[in-house]
């Protein structure tokens, strides 16, 4: 993902300096919030001014525009629901409260150390804002944060819906360029039935236009229910997503895991449409995106337990998806003791499919397993499990993914996923004399051209230096950070890539 952090931290910096000198910070934020002279928040005290809800009507609505002037430290502060927007009635399904309805740039800032801890109350849209109807939030990332939300004890129903780090529910609006680190953590501890609804890295449910954001958030959504426990759509990006999804990715592991609560007559585990870009992309369209987070879904319970719609990209889709692919794990196990198990529709990237995939591939593992006194395996695919829709040149890797079959798509082995010239045979884009090349192939499988590295200083020289010579670098190892060729080694191939991005041009890596 190129990184405009240095161009957009310039001129809001220069910007900052400016209405700093005119108007000053601390308590009452400089600027009049037009577009051309927006709110600007320098300090800490701003950041609190801002986010009071009884400042609601000043910062929130329609039409008003804020920046921030510097990095925000959290870190130390502990949060019971979202920060800015938040809900205000836990007994209702939907959104109760004031919601964000501005125009919000970070302008490449970071808010540093969110934590947010609902004491299982069972709070729903949360994260550093709550809701957003019709605003825009951009240019922000919320890094090394802890959001935990859940229910805990008691025989009442509960349900918790919609918490993403940066959003946890957005309406008619739009996310650009924003991002996420850390942990969400979903906690299921009752005797009464639970429902846990739409949980993202970035955002839980979504209804608008996002691009260039990303997450690197790993999401865990553990504990036990001695009645009935639902849980559905959950993505390492979005977990509910209605709209138009382009250049984004999701790195972080996907762990679901219920167990055994108590051994009753109806204790009953639904694991439901779990990806890891998306939970659920319903109606909406994804475009160049990944996701190569592993994803395991596992229900352990008396009665009935379900794992349903798990895949490396999404879950369940109903929309279009194009030149995307996942490389993560997938892994669902239902284990219901008395009566039932049933694990289906898993896929490399696509759990269950009902619209149009074209040019996308799958490579990682593929796992499902059940068991109970009748115990049920079917629909699991190397690319998808479930397909009643169209997939149209899209590829998995046979070897890796352990499928020799699939609802859609053609198998193939490693090494013929590692030739661009099959990719090219099947229509995919990777000839950017155009100027819109979507591909690039890296040294197994392709990657998307937006996938290289912008050099704004010499720390990635320094990170370089720092790993030379490594070999069987992870996803998430540190020395990951400036495998750019994407081999597992650090060496002249990423030096390549190094000089290729800071010069904005192609260099050989053939040697000649």
């Amino acid at each position: 993902m190129k990184d405009t952090r240095f161009f957009l931290c310039s001129v809001c910096a220069v910007f900052v300096f400016v209405c700093g000198s005119v108007f000053g910070a601390g308590g009452v934020l400089p600027g009049d919030g037009s577009e051309g002279n927006p709110y600007v928040i320098e300090d800490i005290a701003d950041f609190n001014e801002f986010a009071d809800p009884a400042n609601s009507a000043v910062y929130w609505a329609g039409g008003v525009h804020t920046q921030l002037g510097c990095d925000i430290d959290l870190s130390g502060l502990s949060y019971s629901q979202a920060v800015i927007g938040p809900d205000t009635d836990i007994t209702s399904i939907n959104f109760q409260g004031t919601a964000y309805s501005g125009s919000f740039d970070g302008c490449g800032f970071e808010v540093a150390g969110l934590t947010i801890d609902d004491d299982n109350v069972g709070e729903s849209f949360v994260g550093l804002f709550g809701y957003v109807d019709g605003g825009t939030v951009e240019n922000v990332g919320v890094v090394d944060c802890s959001i935990s939300v859940g229910v805990d004890g008691g025989t009442a129903n509960h349900s918790v819906q919609s918490a993403g780090a940066v959003c946890g529910g957005v309406y008619n609006g739009t996310v650009s360029n924003c991002y996420s680190t850390g942990v969400i953590m979903v906690d299921v501890s009752s005797s009464g039935r639970v429902d846990i609804f739409s949980i993202g890295g970035v955002v839980g449910s979504f209804w608008g236009t996002m691009s260039g954001s990303w997450s690197e958030c790993a999401i865990t959504c553990t504990g036990s229910s001695s009645s009935y426990a639902n849980l559905d759509r959950i993505g390492g990006l979005v977990g509910h997503a209605e709209g138009w999804l382009s250049d984004c990715y999701a790195t972080g592991a996907i762990e679901v895991n219920i167990v055994k609560g108590g051994t009753g007559s109806y204790i009953n585990y639904y694991l439901h449409q779990i990806g890891g870009l998306i939970g659920k992309n319903y109606d909406g369209t994804i475009e160049r995106c990944y996701a190569s987070g592993d994803v395991s879904a596992a229900a352990e319970c008396y009665s009935y337990a379900v794992t349903h719609a798990i895949g490396g990209l999404v879950g369940y889709n109903t929309g279009h998806t194009s030149d995307s692919y996942s490389v993560g794990n997938v892994t669902a196990s239902a284990a219901g003791d008395s009566r039932y198990g049933s694990s289906y529709r898993v896929g490399g990237l696509m759990g269950s499919n009902q619209s149009e995939v074209v040019n996308c591939y799958a490579a990682g593992g593929v796992s499902a397993s059940a068991t109970g006194s009748i115990n049920n395996i079917k629909e699991v695919g190397g690319l998808c499990g479930l397909n009643n829709g169209s997939f149209s040149a899209c590829f998995w890797d046979t070897e890796v993914s352990g499928m020799v079959t699939s609802a859609g798509g053609t198998g193939k082995t490693t090494a013929e996923m590692s030739s661009e010239t099959m990719y090219v045979s099947a229509g995919w884009d990777f000839d950017d004399t155009d100027g819109s090349a979507d591909w690039r192939m890296g040294s197994t499988y392709p990657m998307l051209i937006w996938e290289e590295v912008n050099v704004v200083d010499l720390e990635e020289l320094a990170l370089l230096a720092e790993y030379w010579g490594m070999s069987g670098c992870a996803v998430g190892e540190a020395c990951a950070e400036v495998d750019w060729y994407v081999d597992g080694a650090i060496d002249i191939l990423d030096m390549c890539q190094l000089a290729g991005s800071w010069l904005g041009a192609e260099v050989s890596v053939s040697g000649s």
